[in-house]
């Protein structure tokens, strides 16, 4: 959630450029459950929409007269990165490639400020859910070392693709672990066998019945 002065705007006064991404899900019934976490940012002449239309229409929805927004001239340079990345992550005509791009730009750069931040919170932030977010950025990350998948036209074959490396990484490392923990234990194994071997042999020279009576275990 951004911090700084908010403003409250009537949202009839908002002017709504036209936009692609029409669709809020369940945007509304989260906003009237939990309140509106983040403003929407208009600019100051005309009360321009910047960014936050699902969330403006979510509030619209609601029955809202009045929403809080920030003004684009009030925001710093990592604030304006954060709408501008946000702004073209819903853009529809975007490649998957570039948005993958987009996507791990802005989760990255959270990350990079708040320890706490993670995938949930940047598919809240951005209006998707949190698979649509967990398979682009597991798609990034296996394209750093793999960068054909990035060629592929379609990104559910890119994203199977990823998940299919990254499992056998999984499973290569689980298994390089148990190899480690079976040498491990072979070598004490073999090291108690030693020292069994080491014993020395006892011979008792006497009478049995009298060592008989001598005997504990």
């Amino acid at each position: 959630m951004m911090s700084g002065q908010f403003h409250s705007v009537f949202i009839d006064q908002i002017t709504v450029p036209p936009r692609h991404r029409r669709d809020i899900g369940k945007l509304a019934e989260s906003i009237d459950r939990l309140g509106l976490l983040q403003p929407i940012v208009v600019y100051r002449n005309g009360n321009v929409l910047r960014a936050g239309e699902r969330r403006l229409r979510a509030c619209k929805q609601l029955g809202w007269d009045h929403i809080d927004c920030r003004y684009v001239d009030e925001l710093n340079e990592f604030e304006l990165m954060e709408i501008e990345l946000e702004e073209n992550i819903k853009r529809k005509e975007m490649k998957w490639q570039e948005e993958r791009s987009w996507l791990a730009e802005y989760h990255e750069l959270h990350c990079a400020h708040d320890p706490k931040w993670n995938e949930t919170k940047t598919a809240e932030n951005i209006g998707m859910s949190q698979q649509w977010v967990s398979e682009r950025l597991i798609v990034h990350e296996e394209s750093k070392s793999d960068p054909e998948l990035l060629a592929e036209p379609v990104f559910s074959t890119a994203c199977r693709k990823a998940a299919v490396r990254r499992d056998r990484r999984a499973k290569d490392m689980r298994q390089a672990v148990a190899d480690v923990v079976d040498e491990l234990l072979s070598g004490v194994t073999h090291e108690t066998e030693m020292h069994e071997a080491e014993k020395p042999k006892v011979v008792i020279n006497t009478d049995f019945c009298e060592w008989a009576n001598t005997y504990t275990r």
